[in-house]
């Protein structure tokens, strides 16, 4: 019963840092490409648009991204 609590706990703490490193790739880039936006060109409609871009594009690379995490945890 110890050894399977103790891989149980191993495998929810795997999926943790993996979760959390998956979740700071896909937004960072657009928050930062949204202030970026936002202070060279002061339009916000511009900025919300180049975030959003930039979000879906990397999600689309979420499932190539996942796989590639897992390969080196």
């Amino acid at each position: 019963m110890y050894k399977k609590r103790k891989r149980d706990v191993k495998t929810l703490n795997r999926l943790i840092v993996l979760s959390g490193i998956i979740a700071i790739i896909l937004s960072v880039p657009a928050i930062s490409i949204f202030i970026v936006v936002y202070n060279i060109s002061d339009n916000v409609i511009l900025a919300v648009i180049s975030g959003f871009i930039v979000h879906f594009l990397i999600l689309a690379k979420s499932d190539k991204i996942s796989r590639f995490l897992l390969k080196l945890h």
